[in-house]
């Protein structure tokens, strides 16, 4: 057996992907058990409202800090050459710099406007928060990313359990001074932002002469244009993605109020967040993987995705369902019985949680030049969930129903964003042969 476990190590660690996805989950189960382990005493530290507050919260965030510096860092991975990736960073930098003061200055002079246009006066305390936490996340995301490109996992799991201890520990820790709401929105923050310092440590000891030496403002404008298309198709698209994916915590709040919002936060974000700590860590793993291969002009990009997504549905299956088909039982007994009703919602979210495990990490529209056809896809998902909490809305129906319909829009969507994928990809290599 020991044997076996061995040999099974080293077929592991003689595969970068494999090895890379062996490095990063083991972190993120690390960090997934901290979260896992802290919930229950957040439960009974918070009510279901203080839980609608953060869910609110975190979808605003999530949606604002896609504008951070237009989604180039999500080309760090593409250039050949190492300097050209340290000047698109330092472009990066310098929009998110611009817009950061941009986003504090409208804040500042028309918050309470805004806030009221969007009925979103429940953040009207944690306007400073939002602010931090869209610099921080925006900052953290690109050195991943940087981080990702010479396959630094280790780096990145670090910083993964860094932030869940923190995010856990903070909340709990205000939570006993009840702070209400504010205790959870801090640890949220403060968890999101934990990790740039060791990445920026690690950049600055590693990178040093890149940023150095080779940067130039025609250079920074000649990336910034090779790489146009993420500004102008992945931009408007992670928007509306942002937008589709947390459009039901702003629907469920306006038809049934932070009560329902705060149980919907709870269920979903032991659900899909968790397992989505792993499929994260292989889509670090699996871009850069891919990033390289193109790179090299390798033509098993098409076979890595089929077999990758295989794997992950078949994982994803048993890993999502079988505590689905548990948690209206152990969520009472877990996180008190106020929570009950949230256990309920874990079975419609499964379809969706299934979903996003599988296709999620591994789509990769926008790296194979079709960044249009994300932005449409994006668009068409957004619309069709837009129209189904309208339907909800106008025949009032109960909370089960419009989770089973939202889920069940979400799992089709996300098959036919598998099938792009599949046709982008043929294209790929079809024109990489004829060059």
């Amino acid at each position: 057996m020991r044997e076996k476990i061995i040999e099974l190590k080293k077929r592991i660690m003689s595969d970068p992907l494999s090895k890379g996805i062996f490095i990063i989950a083991s972190g993120s189960v690390i960090a997934q058990l901290i979260a896992i382990i802290t919930t229950p005493i957040l439960t009974r530290l918070y009510t279901p409202s203080d839980f609608g507050v953060l869910g609110i919260f975190t979808s605003t965030l999530s949606i604002l800090v896609i504008a951070g510096g237009f989604r180039y860092d999500l080309a760090f991975p593409l250039p050949k050459k190492n300097e050209d990736a340290a000047n698109l960073f330092i472009f990066f930098l310098i929009l998110l710099s611009i817009t950061s003061i941009c986003f504090l200055i409208i804040i500042f002079l028309f918050g309470d406007l805004l806030l009221s246009l969007f009925h979103l006066d429940t953040l009207k305390s944690y306007l400073l928060l939002l602010i931090i936490g869209f610099f921080g996340m925006s900052l953290y995301g690109a050195l991943t990313s940087w981080v990702s490109r010479f396959r630094e996992y280790t780096r990145i799991t670090n910083t993964k359990i860094y932030q869940s201890s923190v995010n856990s520990g903070s909340k709990i820790i205000l939570g006993f001074l009840s702070v209400g709401p504010s205790g959870l929105l801090i640890g949220q923050v403060l968890s999101q932002i934990t990790g740039i310092g060791t990445l920026l440590r690690y950049m600055w000891k590693h990178d040093r002469s890149l940023f150095v030496d080779t940067i130039s403002y025609s250079q920074m404008i000649a990336m910034a244009k090779q790489y146009k298309k993420f500004p102008f198709y992945t931009f408007p698209a992670g928007v509306i993605n942002a937008l589709a994916l947390q459009l039901p915590v702003f629907m469920l709040s306006a038809i049934y109020g932070l009560q329902v919002v705060g149980m919907f936060t709870l269920a979903y974000s032991l659900l899909v967040f968790s397992s989505s700590l792993i499929s994260t860590s292989l889509s670090q793993v699996y871009y850069a993987e891919v990033a390289k291969m193109m790179r090299e002009n390798s033509k098993e990009i098409k076979n890595l995705y089929i077999s990758t997504t295989r794997k992950l549905l078949l994982v994803g299956i048993p890993l999502i369902m079988i505590p689905c088909l548990l948690a209206p039982f152990i969520f009472p007994v877990i996180f008190g019985d106020i929570w009950k009703e949230a256990g309920f919602y874990c079975l419609p979210l499964s379809l969706v949680a299934i979903a996003n495990f599988v296709i999620s990490p591994t789509s990769m529209l926008s790296g194979y030049g079709f960044n249009h056809w994300a932005l449409i896809w994006d668009i068409s998902r957004t619309t069709l969930i837009f129209a189904s909490f309208y339907v909800i809305l106008v025949f009032s129906l109960p909370v089960m129903s419009a989770l089973f319909i939202y889920s069940s829009l979400m799992a089709l969507m996300y098959g036919v964003n598998y099938l792009m994928n599949i046709r982008a990809l043929s294209l790929y290599l079809e024109a990489g042969s004829k060059v």
